[in-house]
């Protein structure tokens, strides 16, 4: 069979619903009318995902799309995929196997932890456009996090600090104290972050070499997740007491300074 794929101008919605943006659309959905509809060809009507016809490479930056075709009718089949803000990335050719009855793509240049879009497209001998069918989507898994930071030092505090919270209804304020307690690394950079509340919540380190103004107690440091890539192993640092300061302000050694609150 010969294959033609000729580069076309499709736009596909994020949605997940893809329209032509070629002046010949009216024209081509006539043609798909009249003639062929790969809607009601296509055997794998439904989502490819949702049956397990599409799976990943193990680095995670291609796919294998397959689907079957009842009545092929001479034509050549590809298919039109896009990213998350519905632009089209390329259309991948289709090829038939005899091993299992079904039509194969390769789609390649993914990128792990993305959502893509995707159409399967049918063409004529001459390379036309004659219709379209199984609109739907894929997301690739993030890949593994890197592992556990070393080196991290957490280091006592040497000052409380107050900060005045909100106003209570009786007209006090309420305070919260916290202290200036600090982790020290080389591995600590923007992209680490931390957690004083057991992994509840995270924050940026911001910079280089130390995470500062930490209360007393555990501290969860890691890197921290991104697109393509899940956190890291997190790392508990335990910032110390400080015998000096034991009992100040109503504190004693190994409390959270963060955590607790007074009313003046």
């Amino acid at each position: 069979m010969k294959k033609i794929y000729p580069f076309i101008c499709t736009a596909l919605l994020a949605v997940g619903v893809m329209t032509s943006c070629s002046s010949n659309d009216s024209s081509a959905d006539e043609m798909a009318d009249a003639s062929y509809d790969a809607r009601k060809a296509i055997v794998d009507s439904n989502d490819l995902m949702e049956k397990g016809l599409i799976t990943f490479s193990d680095d995670l930056t291609s796919a294998t799309a397959k689907f079957a075709v009842s009545d092929p009718a001479g034509l050549d089949f590809a298919l039109a995929v896009a990213g998350a803000n519905g632009k089209k990335i390329a259309e991948f050719p289709a090829v038939y196997s005899e091993a299992d009855d079904m039509y194969h793509v390769t789609i390649s240049n993914l990128s792990p932890g993305n959502i893509y879009f995707y159409h399967i497209v049918a063409y004529d001998a001459e390379g036309n456009f004659v219709s379209r069918a199984n609109e739907g989507s894929f997301t690739l898994p993030q890949l593994p996090g890197p592992g556990a930071l070393t080196g991290l030092v957490g280091h006592a505090p040497t000052v409380f600090y107050t900060r005045i919270t909100e106003l209570n209804p009786d007209g006090s304020y309420a305070y919260r104290y916290t202290c200036d307690g600090y982790i020290t690394g080389e591995s600590i950079t923007p992209a680490v972050e931390y957690s004083i509340d057991g992994g509840e919540t995270w924050a940026s380190a911001e910079t280089n070499g130390i995470i500062e103004m930490l209360p007393l107690g555990k501290v969860l440091v890691r890197i921290a997740a991104t697109t393509s890539r899940m956190a890291g192993e997190s790392v508990e640092v335990i910032i110390p007491g400080n015998s000096d300061l034991s009992g100040e302000d109503g504190y004693a050694e190994g409390e959270n300074a963060r955590g607790a609150r007074f009313s003046k």
